[in-house]
């Protein structure tokens, strides 16, 4: 399935003009910041992001998606110290990824998946340096798709078939302690079979947040 999984419909139209928004909402410098991509996929986002930072760790607990992100940056002759992946169920745990904290926490069209979004933020909160933010994009309650961008083997890992609502998501930044919460409307991309809908939302890790 992920040799396949940048063949869904519309993904690569989505995941460029998210990574775009994300862009817009948060400032990257391309020589300092280091960047986590939580249920990193393929690599579609992390590449799109890969001129702004100076390194992305992708993470996913799906060997074969981590088998094609990898591939995706070897075949392009990054450097794995630039950009890589591992298959890896984080849980917040003192230790995961060698203790290395980021500066910016993406999660893109992933969120849906997740039985309990509060405690995936919690989880991915936990590996942001202060002052970090983690930026989160997800389908509106007005834009999800059908069961999974077209592909219906894969409707039984929907948790979320309407989207996620604004105070849903504010909800779970607060309770993972982030601050500053921003949230848009960010994508809008018409398809034969319904028009989809994106948000992004940002939180910040507060100074004196433990580390």
């Amino acid at each position: 399935m992920a040799h396949a999984y940048d063949d869904i419909p519309y993904a690569r139209e989505l995941t460029g003009k998210i990574a775009d928004a994300i862009l817009r909402a948060h400032a990257f410098d391309a020589e300092q910041t280091t960047v986590l991509e939580f249920a990193c996929g393929t690599g579609l986002v992390s590449a799109a992001l890969a001129p702004h930072a100076k390194q992305i760790v992708g993470v996913d607990i799906s060997q074969g998606m981590v088998d094609q992100y990898n591939l995706r940056f070897a075949n392009q002759g990054v450097s794995p110290d630039k950009i890589r992946a591992v298959c890896l169920e984080l849980t917040g745990a003192e230790g995961e990824l060698g203790g290395q904290k980021f500066d910016v926490a993406v999660c893109t069209l992933a969120y849906h998946h997740f039985s309990s979004i509060e405690a995936v933020t919690c989880t991915i909160a936990a590996f942001l340096k202060p002052c970090g933010a983690l930026l989160v994009a997800d389908f509106t309650e007005s834009g999800a798709p059908d069961a999974s961008m077209g592909k219906p083997e894969l409707a039984h890992a929907i948790a979320h078939e309407n989207g996620i609502a604004e105070p849903s998501i504010h909800a779970v930044f607060d309770t993972a302690g982030l601050q500053d919460f921003y949230y848009h409307p960010c994508v809008h991309v018409a398809t034969p079979e319904r028009e989809l809908n994106v948000f992004i939302a940002r939180g910040v890790k507060p100074i004196g947040t433990a580390v």
